[in-house]
């Protein structure tokens, strides 16, 4: 069965992606500098970050959770209580 995605939908899952690797690649160059480490080790914690966003995660919080859009996503109740304050969710977390 085909679905029909708004391209308003579309735009918000995008800038929400977009945002959520933003943040996190800030977040994690801050806290590679904290724990120390040299300008390389920095940019090796960013990539790391965003590879490990839970895209799925901030796709569904963008367009308002259940909209048929991942169903076949399944929400796990750890990933649910994973959710930093800016809606960023760590895969595995």
């Amino acid at each position: 069965m085909e679905r029909k995605i708004s391209e308003e939908k579309l735009n918000q899952a995008a800038e929400a992606v977009r945002a959520a690797c933003l943040h996190a690649a800030m977040e994690g160059y801050e806290r590679a500098g904290l724990g120390g480490l040299c300008e390389e080790g920095r940019w090796e914690m960013v990539i790391d970050a965003i590879q490990s966003l839970d895209v799925g995660a901030v796709v569904r919080n963008a367009v308002g959770g259940s909209s048929g859009l991942f169903d076949e996503i399944n929400e796990s109740p750890q990933r649910r209580g994973n959710q930093a304050a800016s809606g960023v969710v760590k895969k595995g977390a």
